[in-house]
């Protein structure tokens, strides 16, 4: 895996790489063995776009999927700007169709591209289907400056419910926040989709890069309500987990928490990102928050008609 052993090197030097296509995150999720990664460069040895993916099997077929708990992966494009757009997008469109050529020949293959990735186009002729799918973000960029005035009605008025009964505290370990998704799994007679050594791994590995931090809301007794976890790189802070009390949940204590973490990522000068979903209950509760609706990719395309549908399906369960 020749691209792989130069990856771990140049990503260390490339601060702007999405922390999820960092290789120690790779490790975490995919395991060391199961990743690998698409690089395109310049003459010159410039890199113009890199594309890691997981390489897994489901019932015995070989598929490249999304990690879990990872909402963003597939191609980064690292192309110098240019004041003539139409060489830009030509060497945008080459650079694409280079990395789609050194994906592995596998039954089915499905990514959720980073927001940053802007053009769908090469991969859709290269018969990937392309959706368009949402998420909310707070742009530091914005002119408006961040202001609880703007939220929603409802919101506001949960938000300073919450802080005369909760306090919120910073915490290093997992654990209260898993035994919270449990709890709302067990209310809705689920499994959780992801172990807790998975999340701990993956919870080890930040804390040793110092992105993430873990907000939990409890009473004056102790009790635990909430907690989000949040996983950051320079540019965004992500919500990646939420956990609540199934019992305890109108008291705003989730709505205090995204507040407290969208201003902690407001005074870093990061974006802060959702990671909204399509279900329609959980986007206007983010809606509710006045947000930026942003657009992101999923690709998706199966090596046969036959495995273009059963990927379908597959999608849904790997």
């Amino acid at each position: 895996m020749p691209n792989k052993s130069w990856y771990l090197d140049w990503s260390n030097q490339h601060p702007k790489l999405p922390v999820f296509f960092l290789p120690a995150w790779l490790d975490a999720t995919c395991g060391a063995d199961q990743w690998d990664v698409c690089v395109t460069r310049h003459n010159s040895g410039t890199v113009l776009g890199v594309l890691p993916y997981h390489l897994s099997k489901y019932k015995m077929i070989q598929v490249v999927k999304m990690p879990k708990l990872t909402p963003y992966l597939g191609p980064w494009i690292n192309i110098p700007p240019s004041p003539n757009t139409y060489k830009w997008e030509r060497r945008y469109v080459k650079v694409c169709k280079d990395l789609i050529n050194q994906l592995p020949n596998v039954a089915f293959t499905h990514m959720l591209c980073h927001p940053s990735f802007s053009n769908s186009l090469p991969f859709q002729w290269k018969q990937f289907t392309a959706s368009t799918r949402y998420t909310f973000r707070f742009n530091i960029d914005d002119q408006e400056p961040l202001s609880i005035a703007t939220v929603d009605n409802s919101v506001r008025h949960n938000i300073e419910m919450a802080t005369k009964q909760l306090s919120i505290q910073e915490s290093g370990e997992a654990g209260p926040l898993y035994e919270l998704i449990e709890k709302t799994f067990v209310s809705k007679k689920e499994p959780v989709p992801f172990s807790f050594e998975y999340l701990t791994g993956i919870n080890q590995m930040l804390v040793e890069l110092d992105k993430k931090r873990i907000f939990v809301a409890e009473d004056a007794n102790g009790k635990l309500y909430a907690a989000v976890y949040i996983v950051f790189d320079q540019d965004t802070a992500y919500c990646l987990l939420i956990g609540s009390d199934p019992k305890l949940r109108r008291n705003g204590a989730v709505q205090y928490l995204l507040w407290h973490a969208i201003s902690w990522a407001h005074q870093r000068r990061l974006n802060f990102d959702f990671e909204g979903s399509m279900l329609p209950s959980i986007y206007h509760s983010f809606q509710d928050f006045n947000p930026t609706l942003i657009p992101y990719y999923e690709l998706s395309r199966g090596k046969n008609a036959i495995f273009t549908i059963l990927g379908q399906t597959m999608r849904k369960r790997i």
